[in-house]
Order: structure tokens, then C-alpha cells, then sequence
């Protein structure tokens, strides 16, 4: 048990870091395990793995600017 109430986990501002946002879904179980081996696989937590993949959808950017239509297909 922590004897002080000094700790405030989480609440402290985070230095050298750009404004965040929350973003989350839903996912199969499969899916998370697949994103969890992923995210162990490269060293990173899952937030920056899924931040890795995001970096690198050319075909995001490429919609977000017009360029290209977006179509996405749902089961």
C-alpha cells in the first residue's frame, strides 16, 4: 500500500509530447492477439504498433487528400 497520496499516476503532464487523442474499437480476440505478438514482436506497445501501421497506409493519405477513393468492404 502506498503511504503517500503524492503519487497521482497518470495525471502529470507528459514533457516532449504532442497533444494525443483517444482512439479504440472492438476487435475480434484473434485479432488482439495477432496486434499483441505484433506490437511484442518489435518491442513497442500496442498503441505504437497500431500507430506504426497507421503511418504507413499510403492509401489513407492518398484518400484523405482527394487523390483517391476509399471503399471499404464490411463482412
Amino acid at each position: 500500500m502506498v503511504a503517500s497520496a503524492e503519487l497521482t499516476h497518470g495525471k502529470g503532464p507528459r514533457p516532449n509530447r504532442r497533444p494525443h487523442r483517444l482512439l479504440q474499437g472492438r476487435v475480434q480476440p484473434g485479432i488482439k492477439e495477432r496486434a499483441e505478438r505484433g506490437a511484442a514482436a518489435r518491442g513497442v506497445s500496442i498503441t505504437r504498433y497500431l500507430e506504426l501501421l497507421i503511418e504507413a497506409d499510403e492509401l489513407a493519405d492518398a484518400a484523405g487528400n482527394g487523390d483517391m477513393e476509399l471503399r471499404l468492404r464490411t463482412a
